[in-house]
């Protein structure tokens, strides 16, 4: 008998990551960044106003105006983490299939490897 491979559980828009469709929402939390507008004590928040990852856009885009590819790749993990949360969602209580796809994450790829020429 072959090995089938499993057939993805998800739905077409949640089966293939595009950044345009992970822009910053209100109040969300990436759980990566120290947003901590609500003090030390309260879980993690933007403070009113910003949103998760504003105050480290700002400062790679001050740290390195000459290399914008820096932000651009923050941003696309970002929207990539947003897009891999919402997959664990969708396949919250089929513990095979949740596993897989935490395995599968390919954020600290997009956002720390070798920068585009």
């Amino acid at each position: 008998m072959a090995w089938r491979k499993r057939e993805d559980p998800l739905p077409a828009p949640r089966r293939e990551f595009v950044e345009s469709e992970g822009p910053p929402g209100p109040g969300e939390c990436l759980t990566h960044y120290g947003c901590h507008g609500e003090g030390y004590g309260a879980d993690c928040t933007p403070r009113p106003g910003e949103y998760c990852g504003q105050l480290c856009y700002e400062h790679l885009a001050a740290e390195y105006p000459d290399r914008p590819e820096m932000l651009a790749r923050a941003r696309a993990a970002d929207a990539y983490t947003r897009f891999h949360q919402a997959r664990l969602a969708w396949v919250q209580g089929d513990d095979e299939a949740w596993m897989d796809e935490f395995l599968a994450s390919r954020e600290h790829e997009i956002r720390y490897g070798r920068p585009r020429r």
